[in-house]
């Protein structure tokens, strides 16, 4: 088949232009070929050759009037129009009616200024004065009725440049005038009434049934047999009155009438030969054909097995779950005789049964793989954003972020590091409230509860609920607060104790976030650092090579990639752009984010004062006061964290409201459950030594505040007992002056013990430092100021030895 080419004209008839305006646009276009219209020579183009734009609007073009693509369109291009009838017959003008001829005048007459300036409708002003030449003649109508107008003429020209043309401007039917009907079949005798009665029966004379015309056939035989027997007239006069008939009964009983002819003498010989009955006349292609002897794969139940070998076992592919039930005889003997087995094409499966079980086994697709991929695949709901304002709805999600940095930590060691991101955004708006950018491969539901509180202290707490995922956001009590938490009360309540309602969307198309996250990435791109969208699925080498070089240490990090504060500053402006950049849609409908937050708001949204705003900053919990640890409290992000105090131990066994604040979890603040005194409580420090641990004062006096409150109220309580159960011991002068020397020499001892003991405490530490056996040591204030310039000195002499590896 060869490659059909295009004409100018050809080609300004498929696009509603003048021939002039595409011959302008093919001027730097080499003609492929020269083709012969009417006799003259024209230049031709390829498809392939075409500007771009034109073969976009064939494509969109050829569907529309029932061709496949555009390369159909043009090698078939539909004719210059003419009018027809009801039937579908061509109508010369001289046969139409006064009224169509009429109206296509008018319409000619109306359509004479646009038409010249067809070329030029690209400016509102030339548009505008056509319109209004249009309406001065045609009458009122909507542009949308002159457009239709204009381009229906133009295509109808199929590029001739002919618009004098009467029969352009008529409507696809039209009707004759009175003296021009066709003439209408009229029964002179019984036998003619008959014939035409069976023709009168067909509900749809331009479709008539198999049934149908087997009736008509068998009342026309009878007819003619008629005619010829009981009349007497010729078998061809009988045949030639038959004909004037069933040509002017309105049924289409053949295509032409010469195809009426030749059925006629077929149909009558054959009517004769066997028998004169009536199934002879049927139509018995249907079922003599190898379409309809076909095994009926659903009646076999091959249909079933194939279908579901397929989507079970078979990922939905039809030829291999075919050779499978093939090969373990389990389809039925109609469809193995029927279709053979082709060992040169082993995948080869029949068009038909393609056609009949690929789309059932697509349906079954989506839930063979499981519920929730059959409900992402599945139908869903549309939402009306008319009735939602901005402030009504905040969303938040996480996304691994998509770009690279690096970290260097205290060891001088160099890990890369994608980080996570966690946003929340105004659900109507898509207005990005918040970000955080955690430099960790997780993050934890503490830098969740944070992120919120950005966004609430700044722009205020959402009217009806949250929008937010599942898994840890569902599951965490830090976001969702306890399930036996006090709902009337403060706490354990999380983010519900602010936001008051919180909703999980079950499918990623349930969150418009998604859609920001998409918007954003195709921003990180062009940053340093852009490795994919997904590393899983989509590999980008280049940046993995660059990757490998880094860590090996042939590439130096900071001349390649973003540091951690150079990635926020980076992602900042990235979403201050998208805030400010227009987006289509049924949200925005052209507005920018930042103009919808600020133009679609209802009730001012209730935000915390500088009082207040602790309230967001911290999520308190009730806990219970423990005699031996105090207050234990786990932490998202530091773990289990213990306080402990002089206030744990006045409190111990009671219930307190604990105010956790993630971002300064070194002092906890409380309050009591009835909400009259404050305290805090400084947070305990395990040991860094076993036995020489350099904290231990300081943890050491926090646990010993803690008791101390049970030894002093112990001993208050012991001396106002009443001394009446006891007598004094009376004792002389000599005993009292000797107990009181005795004490006195035992507190001079005991504080010569504990300076001997901090001492050697100091010297056994400044002798590990200088990796010396502590027995060497002399044990006197001067060894420790020998130990310090020792190991001064000797810190000095490593710095050097390292810079000396630096340099070589």
């Amino acid at each position: 088949m060869s490659t059909p080419l295009a004409t100018a004209s050809r080609l300004a008839g498929l696009l509603a232009k003048s021939k002039r305006a595409v011959q302008l646009a093919l001027a730097d276009t080499t003609p492929n070929g020269v083709v012969f219209v009417r006799g003259q020579q024209a230049d031709g183009w390829l498809l392939t050759s075409l500007p771009y734009h034109f073969v976009q609007q064939l494509d969109a073009r050829a569907p529309t009037i029932g061709y496949r693509n555009a390369e159909h369109l043009v090698s078939d291009p539909p004719a210059r129009f003419a009018p027809i009838d009801r039937k579908g017959n061509k109508i010369p003008i001289a046969d139409i009616s006064a009224h169509h001829v009429a109206r296509a005048h008018r319409l000619r007459q109306a359509l004479v200024f646009s038409l010249e300036k067809r070329d030029s409708l690209t400016t509102a002003e030339t548009k505008q004065a056509a319109f209004a030449s249009f309406t001065a003649t045609w009458g009122d109508c909507d542009k949308k009725t002159w457009n239709r107008m204009l381009d229906r003429t133009i295509q109808r020209d199929a590029g001739e440049d002919r618009f004098e043309d009467l029969a352009l401007y008529f409507d696809k039917t039209v009707t004759l005038r009175a003296g021009a009907r066709a003439t209408i079949a009229i029964a002179d005798t019984a036998a003619e009434r008959t014939l035409l009665d069976a023709t009168a029966a067909v509900k749809k004379p331009t479709e008539p049934t198999l049934a149908e015309l087997a009736s008509i056939w068998a009342r026309a035989c009878e007819f003619i047999a008629y005619l010829v027997g009981a009349v007497g007239a010729r078998e061809i006069f009988a045949k030639r009155r038959l004909l004037e008939l069933l040509r002017d009964c309105g049924v289409q009983v053949a295509r032409t009438e010469e195809a009426l002819r030749r059925q006629i003498n077929r149909k009558y010989g054959s009517w004769l030969e066997n028998g004169q009955t009536f199934s002879v006349l049927e139509d018995k292609r249907s079922t003599n054909s190898g379409w309809f002897r076909k095994p009926d794969l659903v009646r076999t139940g091959d249909f079933d097995k194939i279908v579901g070998e397929a989507v079970i076992n078979r990922e939905g592919e039809i030829a291999p779950a075919i050779r499978a039930l093939r090969g373990s005889g389990e389809l039925s003997d109609s469809f193995v005789s029927n279709y053979l087995s082709n060992p040169r094409a082993k995948s080869y499966v029949p068009n038909e049964v393609r056609k009949l079980c690929i789309p059932e086994a697509k349906r079954l697709e989506a839930i063979h793989r499981g519920p929730r991929e059959h409900k992402r695949l599945g139908a869903y709901h549309q939402v009306n954003w008319d009735n939602v304002a901005a402030g009504d709805l905040f969303s938040a999600d996480d996304l691994t972020s998509p770009v690279y940095t690096y970290r260097w930590d205290s060891e001088g060691r160099l890990s890369l590091i994608r980080g996570q991101l966690l946003m929340v955004i105004d659900e109507r708006t898509t207005f990005i409230l918040a970000f955080v950018f955690i430099s960790e491969p997780v993050y934890n539901s503490a830098q969740i509860y944070n992120v919120f509180t950005d966004a609430f202290s700044d722009f205020g707490i959402p009217r009806r609920a949250l929008v937010l995922e599942n898994g840890l956001w569902r599951r965490s009590s830090w976001i969702k607060g306890r399930r036996d938490a006090d709902r009337t009360g403060l706490g354990d309540q999380g983010l519900m104790r602010v936001a008051g309602r919180i909703i999980h969307a079950k499918q990623p198309r349930g969150k418009s976030i998604e859609r920001v996250f998409g918007l954003v990435q195709s921003e990180m791109v062009a940053l340093p650092g852009w490795s994919s969208r997904n590393e899983r699925q989509i590999r980008n080498e280049r940046f993995e090579k660059l990757k490998r070089d880094i860590e090996s240490g042939h590439a130096d990090p900071a001349q390649h990639l973003l540091s951690e504060d150079q990635l926020v500053s980076a992602y900042t402006k990235i979403f201050e752009r998208y805030n400010d950049t227009p987006q289509e849609g049924r949200k925005l409908k052209g507005l920018t984010p930042r103009q919808g937050w600020e133009r679609l708001q209802t009730t001012p949204l209730a935000r915390f004062d500088d009082k207040s705003l602790w309230l967001l900053s911290n999520n308190p919990q009730k806990v219970k006061i423990s005699q031996r640890n105090g207050i234990m409290l786990t932490i998202p992000g530091v773990g289990k964290v213990r306080y402990i105090g002089d206030e744990t131990g006045a409190r111990a066994g009671e219930s307190v409201l604990a105010w956790v604040n993630a971002r300064r979890p070194d002092v906890l603040c409380c309050t009591t459950l009835d909400k009259k005194d404050v305290f805090t409580v400084p947070r305990y420090n395990e040991l860094d030594d076993r036995i020489d641990a350099s904290n231990f004062a300081e943890e050491n006096a926090k646990t010993a505040a803690h008791d101390r409150y049970a030894v002093e109220r112990y001993r208050t309580l012991k001396n106002s007992l009443s001394q009446k159960h006891y007598r004094p011991v009376i004792v002389d002068r000599w005993t009292r002056e000797t107990g009181e020397k005795m004490a006195l020499q035992n507190r001079e001892v005991t504080a010569r013990q504990k300076e001997k003991t901090q001492l050697d405490a100091s010297l056994n530490r400044r002798a590990r430092a200088a990796q010396l056996p502590s027995a060497l040591v002399h044990r006197d204030e001067e060894s420790l100021g020998y130990l310090d310039d020792y190991n001064a000195g000797l810190s000095e002499i490593n710095e050097a030895l390292a810079l000396e590896r630096e340099d070589l």
